[in-house]
């Protein structure tokens, strides 16, 4: 089944921006969450949803978006900002109280403003070829990253994660590897991505 509702990601680390087009229904809310999960997985501190070219069927299903705000404050921990509804889609924002859970912006340059101002977390990224040598590379980032930032305790659970987290995208899915270290509140975050759509 195919949903009346298409998106584009653009990542704009360490913004993402989503730009939705077609209706939003009751067909369309699972669509959207993997849109938006799709567009949290590189960690950005916000993600941007532009719905100028949305429409509701069913003014009720733009509560999809308090959802998809609480679960990105669980993880990445980043903000969802909405921008540019059209009038109708505005007002049921209004009506079922979203804007209480996510700000809602005229226009997509302010709530890039507003997103813009929130800090960027440090982090350390690598690009890895599927090779033999890839595990070896993510435990030697893990370990530079407790080191930096000072949580040496922290240090051998972070290499065997990178290492098992890589090593199975390697075995599994054989494409560039990307692996990300991200320092949040004294916790580390790791996120591996490979080019596997499975």
């Amino acid at each position: 089944m195919t949903s009346p509702l298409s998106y584009r990601i653009e990542r704009r680390l360490p913004i993402a921006l989503v730009r939705l087009a077609g209706e939003l229904d009751g067909r369309a809310r699972g669509w959207l969450r993997r849109a938006l999960a799709e567009a949290l997985v590189a960690e950005p501190t916000s993600a941007i949803v532009d719905l100028a070219e949305v429409s509701v069927a069913d003014p009720e299903q733009v509560t999809v978006f308090s959802e998809a705000a609480a679960d990105a404050a669980r993880w990445p921990g980043a903000r969802l900002l909405l921008c540019h509804p059209r009038p109708e889609v505005g007002a049921a924002l209004r009506r079922h109280h979203v804007d209480r859970h996510c700000p809602v912006h005229a226009t997509v340059t302010a709530a890039l403003r507003e997103a813009a101002a929130a800090p960027v977390p440090p982090r350390l990224h690598r690009r890895l070829a599927p090779t033999r040598y890839a595990p070896r590379v993510a435990r030697e980032l893990a370990a530079l990253a407790c080191a930096r930032w000072e949580l040496p305790h922290l240090t051998t659970a972070a290499q065997v994660i990178c290492s098992e987290l890589v090593t199975n995208a390697v075995r599994h899915a054989g494409t560039v590897i990307d692996l990300t270290v991200t320092l949040r509140d004294d916790a580390l975050r790791v996120s591996v991505r490979d080019g596997c759509p499975g």
